[in-house]
């Protein structure tokens, strides 16, 4: 089965604009939804599609974007590793 699919092209500055209005208008807050979409962008200028914007439906859709969400924290740490709460967020940075 053969799928025909039409693209519409839009610039960078544009996809960003769109991508952080779309999580924003879900609820996400304006600097995690920068961060997502910078790196949802990034994907798509890299050649990924299947992670670019289409990817902010299944984001929103997911149950752990619902309910409240807390800052990421360092829960336990070792020499080699540690153990991070990620606050229910879809943050793509290290906690502060």
């Amino acid at each position: 089965m053969e799928v025909n699919v039409e693209r519409v092209p839009i610039g960078v500055e544009e996809a960003l604009d769109l991508g952080q209005s779309a999580l924003r208008g879900a609820g996400m807050p304006a600097e995690e939804a920068g961060i997502v979409v910078d790196h949802l962008v990034d994907n798509m200028l890299c050649g990924y599609e299947f992670a670019g914007l289409p990817r902010i439906l299944a984001i929103v859709e997911h149950p752990s974007f619902k309910g409240p969400h807390t800052e990421v924290t360092l829960v336990h740490e070792t020499p080699l590793s540690a153990m991070i709460d990620g606050g229910k967020s879809c943050r793509l940075r290290p906690p502060s």
